[in-house]
């Protein structure tokens, strides 16, 4: 392992820790669409992207693997949620000798929700959530990178709204130990909070840790997560490709569920679906595509 790697996973172990205790109650946090994975391939996988973050996605799972990426891309993901939620997300990377820029957006709506008083319907209203980001990732000697994410976050329900911010920073290496091995570390939305009239509410800071590891047509992922509301959860999954065109997917979330999916690539062009049932919830599935320049 070199020695810009070791100071990396040191430095975000440190750092890790630290935010680690910063617990708060179950579901206390504010914004909670942030924790609302990102990209087909890496919810089919159980969300265990952090050390993997090979494209797009990348500005939401782990800032550090845009620098991973040679050439310009975009990707879109459309999100059937629960009930009639949806979510959307659309991420470019445009990469060059001084780093890596990436900028996203997404977007969620609850659909329309049923208003009453007094027990009485009294027509309907809307909520929606929003955040831009603007991210840049580059490599440090060796086999290591970082990256540094910006976010805007803003909410609204009936008439009142929100706004706030967040800072994403990465890491990721591969550490030389074992060829075909990468260590990944993510700290996401570290920010001061949002706020809805008088109360303010905390982001939903995370810690991500994982490891990836491919070997031929195989890759296998796994990530250990705790957010500052909730217990600490794992993420599996692998993904096996076939000629380079097709590719299966498999993954399992202790926080969520299993998951299942399939990708098809053409050239520069992939198309990718994700199937994540959540019990006596319902089914969710996720479409994405993706272009390289």
């Amino acid at each position: 392992m070199s020695k810009a790697s070791g100071a990396c996973l040191v430095l975000a172990f440190v750092l890790g820790v630290s935010l680690w205790g910063n617990a708060y109650a179950i579901g206390e946090a504010g914004a909670q669409f942030l924790k609302m994975g990102v990209g087909a391939r890496a919810c089919a996988m159980g969300e265990a992207y952090v050390a993997i973050a090979d494209d797009a996605t990348a500005i939401y799972w782990n800032t550090a693997g845009l620098a991973e990426i040679q050439s310009p891309q975009i990707t879109a993901m459309q999100n059937f949620w629960l009930a009639d939620m949806s979510y959307q997300y659309l991420g470019l990377v445009c990469p060059s000798r001084l780093g890596s820029l990436g900028i996203s957006a997404a977007y969620s709506s609850s659909g329309e929700i049923p208003k009453y008083e007094n027990f009485q319907r009294e027509g309907e209203y809307s909520a929606y959530d929003a955040a831009g980001t603007i991210a840049y990732a580059r490599r440090l000697m060796g086999s290591a990178s970082y990256g540094v994410s910006v976010k805007f976050i803003q909410e609204k329900i009936e008439e009142e709204s929100a706004r706030g911010f967040g800072v994403d920073v990465g890491l990721l290496c591969a550490p030389g130990i074992l060829h075909g091995l990468k260590l990944g570390v993510a700290v996401n939305n570290m920010g001061p909070g949002i706020k809805f009239i008088e109360k303010a509410d905390p982001l939903p800071l995370s810690v991500r840790v994982g490891a990836a590891y491919k070997t031929g047509p195989l890759l296998l992922a796994g990530d250990l997560g705790k957010p500052r509301d909730n217990d600490a959860y794992l993420c599996v999954g692998g993904e096996l490709g076939i000629r380079d065109i097709l590719a299966l997917r498999a993954g399992y979330n202790s926080a969520n569920s299993y998951s299942a999916g399939i990708g098809l690539k053409w050239r520069r062009v992939s198309v990718d679906y994700a199937y994540v049932p959540y019990e006596y919830l319902g089914d969710t599935h996720r479409f994405s595509a993706g272009v390289r320049f």
